[in-house]
């Protein structure tokens, strides 16, 4: 069993400085943990090592279709002014918030409805908001669960669930609104650890793609199931959870060739990711950050660690991020452009002040000749990723004369 009531002086250990204002117990439990985008990073990787063609940065816009059927899908890469049509019998429209935009009512009357909604969070010093383990609690405003949790040596508040009324083209911000509701469960919930804007070390938004029946319920009323819809050749999916991922992917691949699925698809019983034989641990590397290198880059372990330095890039904090891994991201991982470096192959631009722009010469030295950059670019470059923190990653404009 993994769930287990705790008592409030319980409570109090496992969670130093929560309130024991009214506080009648615990409920504590496990649960696995991941990194989202180092998850899809590996699946890409191993889905190239199938004979896959992964592409970054390429907009699918038109299903191509003949009499009716799917017959293709016109595509268009940012960095080629020509777009590509893909000939195909079948598409998977996995597109996300953008799902519904692929799907036509010429052909379907069953078209899915996407309500964006956007969570975001707040990134803090570990030091502000000491926690160890992750925490739920509810909100004192409208009762629904907000987290606080340990993550690469910070601690992260969130999520919010509103509508999300921006482009979806654009990256999501968090509002004003948001960061007020956030701080305010911080300062009732854990009163120890006053925590004030100028605490923020950086912030995030992401939106949920919501399949919506239109009765107009509030956002956290809505279902989180995934749902389905088929229409002669495009097979559309969205919702659902990133832990249920590989039983939506099944289902969209075994609704999309039928029959054939069983001759073509890996056993349910079988692993997500296929076993491999791992090097022996560096003497300079730790236990932990050797488990979670295993993780990261499974069968390429090997040479990730050939790529480059295998000391820490920030020796005086808890992130036991490589410099190995910034070099293999600038080989191997699609990096077209530094934020995708900075925000989504690793988190540093978000666990660092300021963007960590104090260590942008240091990344420099060691990226730039791996990107194949002249100078222009990467101050192009740089100019491109630190104004993305700013508008995205940052506290909202109006707020930002409070922030240091």
């Amino acid at each position: 069993r993994s769930r287990h009531f705790l008592t409030p002086a319980e409570s109090m250990l496992w969670v130093p400085g929560l309130t024991g204002e009214k506080l009648a117990g615990a409920s504590g439990f496990t649960d696995a943990v991941t990194d989202d985008s180092r998850l899809v990073l590996r699946l890409i990787a191993e889905a190239r090592r199938d004979g896959a063609m992964c592409l970054n940065y390429t907009q699918a816009d038109e299903i191509k279709r003949s009499n009716g059927d799917v017959s293709g899908l016109l595509i268009q890469a940012e960095e080629n002014d020509t777009p590509i049509e893909v000939l195909a019998p079948l598409v998977i429209n996995a597109t996300g918030a953008w799902a519904d935009r692929l799907q036509s009512s010429k052909t379907s009357e069953d078209t899915m409805h996407i309500r964006p909604l956007r969570g975001s969070h707040l990134v803090l010093p570990w030091s502000s908001l000491p926690v160890s383990c992750s925490v739920s609690l509810f909100h004192p405003e409208d009762g629904r669960p907000v987290f606080a949790f340990p993550w690469l040596g910070t601690t992260v508040l969130g999520t919010t669930d509103i509508d999300h009324e921006g482009s979806l083209d654009q990256e999501p911000v968090i509002s004003e609104s948001e960061t007020a509701y956030l701080l305010e469960i911080a300062s009732r919930l854990f009163p120890g650890s006053p925590i004030t804007r100028n605490d923020i070390l950086s912030t995030w938004a992401g939106v949920r793609p919501v399949v919506t029946d239109g009765t107009g319920k509030a956002p956290s009323k809505e279902n989180r199931e995934h749902a389905l819809r088929v229409d002669r050749g495009l097979v559309s999916i969205a919702g659902g959870k990133l832990t249920t991922f590989r039983v939506i992917a099944r289902e969209a691949l075994v609704e999309g060739l039928g029959e054939a699925a069983s001759e073509v698809l890996r056993p349910e019983s079988k692993p997500v990711f296929q076993g491999t034989d791992h090097p022996s641990r560096p003497a300079t590397i730790s236990h932990q950050c050797w488990q979670r290198l295993q993780g990261f880059y499974g069968p390429e372990l090997d040479q990730l660690l050939a790529s480059g330095p295998l000391e820490p890039v920030t020796p005086n904090r808890a992130s036991d991020l490589l410099w190995a891994e910034l070099c293999w991201a600038c080989r191997r991982e699609d990096v077209q452009h530094l934020d995708d470096l900075l925000l989504r192959r690793t988190r540093l631009g978000m666990v660092l002040p300021n963007a960590g722009e104090a260590l942008l010469p240091e990344i420099r030295n060691h990226c730039q000749p791996l990107l194949g950059w002249a100078d222009q670019r990467w101050e192009e470059e740089q100019a491109r990723y630190l104004s993305i923190y700013h508008n995205a990653y940052s506290l909202p404009p109006q707020e930002t004369s409070n922030a240091s």
